[in-house]
């Protein structure tokens, strides 16, 4: 008890204040020194000397016992290199309880370790476990090879080092459906499209195919010819994958096939029949209560207004709202109409148009924020209606910080009610902090379990994969429903430059943030939603290129999310997602512009920056126009 108490002051104690609040600020490493440096030391032996690494592991585990499920893995690792089989496989048999997050690594440990004993039918049972209990789980074709499944490790293991080995020994087995549907979907996800496409044409061609892969095959072929950019191809097989789907009562596909072939059709130029697709879609999806539905709704009306044929679309927007009571599109059909009636002068409509739409709700989509508050301002402005039209401005400012009409709002209060400007201006812009004090959590139960100490003392210790696993295990995870254990997760993750995971939280979960400007605490949570990832790169690459540091760090958030090695449908590369004709266009040298240098952030960040200036000059400066034409194209 006396050690279990000694361990828990030193893991949450250097991060709590004397109110016992957590301040992840304050989480820094460990020292190479006490039970935390020999097992850091421990570690790195491994590889170097297994067989010391080994009898240190074991030491340490009657003195560290918090961390003991990992101590008796990495024993078992150190055993299994030193070539002691039966040492290896006695650790990991004990190395994780079945919920501990290295439950999965510790059985296949544990089959490779009675493999390697000789003790092949314990090893074989091994492995049949793992499937049953992780049937989605790593080195899955390895794992059906060593079972001499070949057939599903050949169509597991495409790309893969086990896919050779495996066809070797397949001899005559053929391959069902399943297993090519498998192979293509694996190779989707590596962006070789025409290669996946191939693979799902196999799938449908060698017969004996179940509706439900046949729906799966055609819907994914589909998918794979759109994001190789042909619309004209992917249209008829958009049509035979809703086909499909209906006979395998597939709503889900059965309504996204429907969809796509519909943008295909307004992208290749025949609105009208866009139109009457997406009212199938609307049909089909509405049976299936599929988020879809209102999407093909609004779709249509945007489809007959494409087709010059407005008369045809206001039916369809004026009866979203009660056709999908509860889809999140009846706000944006409200906002088409009062466009519509604006666009021909019919304001009063507008306005009555607008105060509906604010009946609905607030805003939750960035590019609706503040919409109908500004709008309502112009309208009441054209009207002559000059001080409900400045509380109107006045709302979206206050009630949408740092929206893009919000923003709108500060420059056409400047222009038709320069009094009211100022005091909003300091009240708001003025006091954004530069350095935001940090964020720091009230004291709760959670922080003093083994669980949460345990998390806290992996990240110290440096090992942050398991201990976000171990965060997880107690609900600190993304998905969860605590929005203050969201938040600590999304600190952390900041503090260590993991900003693809941590600004993504407040960009997809925590996104209440956005209610409040960025004063007091709020401001961390704008920061960490905002992060300055890749700071002193882009900074550089922006002062050289003769552009606004801010607009290259947006640039990259909505291209990237500041992840370096993405990768888009499109073949667009790294942090400023460039494609390689346009990165040799605006590479100092374009002859060594490959796409595994273009996911080099020191070698991405300049070509991307020269690129937006390219823009920014064509435009005049115009950030917008810029903006929309480095994300779409020059045309």
């Amino acid at each position: 008890m006396h050690v279990r108490f000694l361990l828990a002051a030193l893991v949450v104690a250097p991060a709590l204040g004397a109110d016992g609040d957590l301040d992840p600020a304050r989480l820094t490493p460990f020292p190479r020194r006490g039970v935390q440096g020999e097992f850091l030391a421990a570690l790195d032996l491994v590889a170097k000397d297994p067989s010391r690494a080994a009898r240190k592991l074991d030491d340490l585990r009657p003195r560290y016992g918090l961390i003991e499920d990992y101590l008796l893995y990495h024993a078992a690792r150190a055993h299994y290199r030193a070539k002691r089989f039966d040492l290896s496989a006695a650790r990991a048999s004990r190395g994780a309880p079945h919920d501990s997050p290295l439950d999965a690594e510790a059985r296949l440990l544990l089959a490779d370790a009675l493999a390697a004993a000789g003790r092949v039918d314990e090893a074989r049972g091994t492995w049949r476990e793992y499937l049953e209990r992780y049937p989605s789980g790593m080195r899955l074709p390895e794992v059906y090879f060593r079972l001499g499944d070949y057939r599903r490790a050949y169509a597991l293991g495409t790309l893969g080092p086990w896919e050779a080995r495996a066809e070797a020994l397949l001899g005559a087995t053929p391959l069902t459906p399943e297993d090519r549907v498998d192979r293509a979907q694996i190779i989707a996800r590596t962006q070789r499209h025409t290669d996946a496409e191939a693979e799902f044409a196999r799938a449908l061609d060698g017969g004996g195919i179940a509706p439900a892969t046949e729906c799966i095959a055609r819907f994914e072929r589909a998918e794979a010819v759109w994001r190789q950019r042909n619309r004209t191809r992917a249209d008829p097989l958009y049509a035979e994958a809703a086909r499909a789907c209906a006979r395998a009562r597939d709503g889900d596909r059965h309504t996204r096939a429907l969809y796509q072939q519909g943008r295909g059709r307004l992208n290749i130029g025949k609105p009208e029949d866009a139109a009457a697709i997406w009212a199938e879609a609307q049909e089909v999806g509405a049976a299936c209560a599929h988020s879809y539905a209102d999407d093909a709704r609004l779709r249509e009306a945007e489809a007959w207004i494409e087709a010059g044929k407005p008369d045809r679309a206001i039916p369809v927007l004026e009866t979203l709202p009660d056709r999908f009571p509860s889809g999140d599109m009846r706000a944006e059909a409200l906002w088409r109409l009062a466009r519509l009636a604006w666009q021909n002068g019919r304001l009063e409509d507008a306005l009555a148009l607008l105060d509906r739409e604010l009946t609905i709700g607030r805003a939750v989509e960035n590019y609706a924020e503040g919409r109908a508050h500004y709008w309502r301002a112009r309208v009441l402005d054209r009207l002559g209606r000059p001080e409900p039209a400045r509380a109107a401005y006045e709302s979206a400012i206050r009630e949408y910080p740092l929206s893009y009409y919000a923003l709108w709002a500060f420059l056409r209060l400047r222009g038709q009610h320069p009094g009211a400007a100022p005091p909003l201006e300091r009240e708001f812009l003025a006091a954004i902090p530069e350095n935001p004090p940090p964020l720091v959590f009230a004291d709760r139960p959670l922080f003093h379990g083994d669980g949460f100490r345990r998390a806290l003392e992996l990240w110290r210790l440096g090992l942050r994969a398991d201990a976000r696993r171990e965060f997880a295990r107690v609900g600190v995870a993304p998905g969860g429903s605590d929005q203050d254990l969201l938040w600590l997760l999304a600190t952390l993750l900041d503090s260590k430059g993991d900003y693809p995971t941590s600004h993504n939280l407040p960009r997809r979960t925590l996104t209440g943030y956005r209610v409040t400007w960025p004063h007091g605490s709020g401001a961390a949570r704008w920061r960490i939603a905002y992060p300055r990832g890749f700071g002193a790169i882009l900074a550089r690459e922006a002062k050289r290129a003769g552009v606004p540091e801010a607009l290259l760090l947006a640039i990259v958030r909505e291209e990237s999310g500041f992840d370096p090695n993405v990768v888009s449908y499109a073949h667009a590369y790294g942090l400023t997602q460039m494609i390689v004709p346009t990165a040799r266009r605006f590479a100092e040298k374009p002859g060594r512009v490959t796409p595994a240098r273009l996911l080099e952030p020191g070698f991405n960040a300049p070509i991307g920056a020269r690129f937006l200036a390219f823009e920014l000059g064509r435009y005049g400066r115009a950030a917008p126009l810029a903006v929309a034409a480095y994300n779409a194209g020059e045309g």
